[in-house]
């Protein structure tokens, strides 16, 4: 997939240089195929990502419902969920952590 300063090099190089897709393929270092689909195209249209399931999925609930009863850190969040059979790594319970956990309000 390519970002849309390429897209916009491509059709100002077909249009104001009046280059060949070959040509503009060897001037970019991209795929013919891909310089001959985007010509094609009238205006950018960015990739759709999909959303993927996440490992931590069915043990969301079971965060969040811990973290209301106490403030557990994200480390014992994970000795927790490990204990039901969570198989991940630290780094993903500590962002979820980050994510729903309220803020702290500062003192005065």
């Amino acid at each position: 997939m390519i970002d849309y300063e390429t897209f916009a090099r491509i059709k100002s190089l077909r249009e104001q240089k009046g280059l060949e897709p070959t040509q503009i393929a060897q001037e970019l270092g991209l795929d013919l195929r891909t310089v001959t689909r985007w010509l094609a195209e009238k205006r950018f249209r960015a990739r759709d990502s999909t959303a993927r399931p996440s490992i931590l999925d069915p043990y969301k609930d079971s965060i969040i419902q811990m973290l209301e009863t106490h403030p557990y850190t994200a480390q014992q969040v994970l000795q927790r969920i490990q204990d039901e059979g969570f198989g991940g790594r630290y780094s993903i319970v500590k962002r979820y952590v980050h994510k729903v956990r309220p803020s702290r309000k500062k003192a005065f």
